[in-house]
């Protein structure tokens, strides 16, 4: 048996399973998946960004791309901050994105984690705080924003609103792939977004989906997870300014 595979049997022995990169399948390493399909990105959108767990990963994927991190509530966007305070090509905004520009009051979940702006709430129901939202397309043209790579939203079922306020960049293709948190089947009080909401809303702009990443399922089948949309351009071919030689991704 050669090394490798004596390697590779070892590590089952103990429960891990080890490949090549070159051999893995689409829907298991996210930021090798954007890589080989898209190239190295230039400009990344981290919405819903908590405490920074993956803005981390994206700083360290990416070495060449800008890092935009969005997290609403006060308290979370501090330990945010901290936590990406080493990484040079992150930026925070102490802010959410949204279809329309306002104040929201919401309440507090037990994990900042579960923090949703579907949450909204009114003084005296315990634990709240008071968020900006912004429209994506209006941060985008103050920021000299003309175009993103890679938009990823996390943000507790709020994730359509999002999108929606990227209208303007979403009709004009000039947002190239889409990570966004999604459920199949309801199986957690927490709120996710429908995946068939999300499909639907981003197939007649032009998106197709490429690959799901999942986090939970049941005999039922899927549950929850994210799923990688990406723009498709005339021909059926993904954009892919950046890629490498032989990455293409089809609708």
């Amino acid at each position: 048996m050669r090394p490798l595979k004596q390697f590779q049997a070892l590590l089952a022995r103990l429960g891990i399973l080890a490949y090549r990169k070159k051999c893995l399948s689409y829907g298991l390493e996210m930021p090798y998946d954007i890589e080989r399909l898209f190239g190295q990105p230039r400009t990344v959108l981290d919405v819903g960004a908590n405490v920074g767990q993956t803005a981390r990963e994206l700083s360290r994927a990416f070495p060449a791309a800008r890092v935009y991190s969005f997290e609403p509530v006060p308290t979370t966007f501090e330990q945010l901050k901290r936590n990406t305070a080493g990484l040079s090509n992150v930026r925070c905004f102490l802010f959410g994105l949204g279809a329309a520009e306002e104040q929201a009051t919401i309440r507090l979940a037990a994990s900042d984690a579960r923090n949703s702006l579907l949450n909204q709430s009114d003084a005296g129901e315990g634990p709240t705080a008071t968020i900006t939202i912004k429209k994506g397309d209006e941060w985008a043209a103050g920021e000299g924003v003309t175009s993103i790579d890679l938009l990823k939203t996390d943000t507790e079922g709020y994730d359509l609103e999002v999108l929606r306020g990227f209208g303007g960049m979403l009709k004009e293709g000039r947002i190239r792939a889409i990570l966004a948190e999604c459920e199949f089947d309801r199986v957690t009080p927490e709120p996710h977004t429908s995946f068939l909401e999300l499909h639907r809303f981003l197939t007649p702009q032009g998106y197709r989906v490429v690959t799901f990443y999942t986090d939970h399922a049941t005999p039922r089948g899927l549950a929850w997870g994210n799923v990688l949309f990406a723009y498709v351009a005339e021909g059926g071919e993904a954009k892919q300014e950046n890629a490498p030689g032989g990455a293409v991704a089809t609708g």
